[in-house]
C-alpha cells in the first residue's frame, strides 16, 4: 500500500471515528456537561437566595431585638410607675390610719379624762362627806340628803 492510499485510509477511518464520537458519544457528554452546569448554576442560585434569607432573618432579628428591647423598656417604666403609684397609695393609707389612730387615741383619751374626772367627782364627794362630818361632828343620813349630794356631785 501506498503512503497516500494510507493516509486516505486513516483520514476515512479518522472522519468515521469523529461521525462516531459525534453521533453516539458526544451528545451524551454534552448533557452531562450541560446537566452539571445547570445543577452548578442552581446551587450557585440556592446559596444566593440562602445569603439573601439569611440577611433578611438578620434583619428581622435585629428589628424584632429591637421590638423587643423597645416592649422591655415600656414594662420597666409602667413597673416603676406602678411601684411608686404603690408607694404613694401606701404612704397615703399609712398617713389616714396615722390620723384615724391618732384620733382614736384622742377619743379614748377624752374617755379617759372624763372617767378620771368622774371618779375625782365620787372621790371629792367622799371626802367631802368626811370633812363635813368631822365639822358636824355628826353622821350625816346619805339617804336623806342624798338630793344634797348630787347637786353637790353636778357642781363639782
Amino acid at each position: 500500500m501506498d503512503i497516500n492510499a494510507t493516509l486516505i485510509v486513516e483520514i476515512i477511518v479518522f472522519l468515521l471515528f469523529i461521525r462516531f464520537t459525534m453521533k453516539y458519544v458526544w451528545p451524551p457528554m454534552m448533557k452531562a456537561l450541560k446537566d452539571r452546569e445547570r445543577k452548578i448554576a442552581e446551587g450557585i442560585e440556592a446559596g444566593e437566595r440562602g445569603k439573601r434569607r439569611l440577611e433578611m432573618a438578620q434583619h428581622q432579628t435585629l428589628e424584632i431585638m429591637q421590638k423587643a428591647k423597645g416592649e422591655a423598656m415600656k414594662i420597666v417604666d409602667q413597673a416603676q410607675r406602678q411601684s411608686a403609684k404603690l408607694i404613694d397609695d401606701a404612704k397615703d393609707r399609712g398617713m389616714l390610719e396615722g390620723k384615724k389612730m391618732l384620733a382614736q387615741a384622742q377619743v379614748e383619751m377624752a374617755q379617759q379624762l372624763q372617767e378620771t374626772k368622774t371618779a375625782l367627782r365620787l372621790e371629792m364627794a367622799d371626802l367631802v362627806m368626811i370633812g363635813v362630818e368631822k365639822i358636824l361632828e355628826k353622821q350625816v343620813d346619805a339617804s336623806i340628803h342624798e338630793g344634797l349630794f348630787n347637786q353637790l356631785m353636778t357642781e363639782i
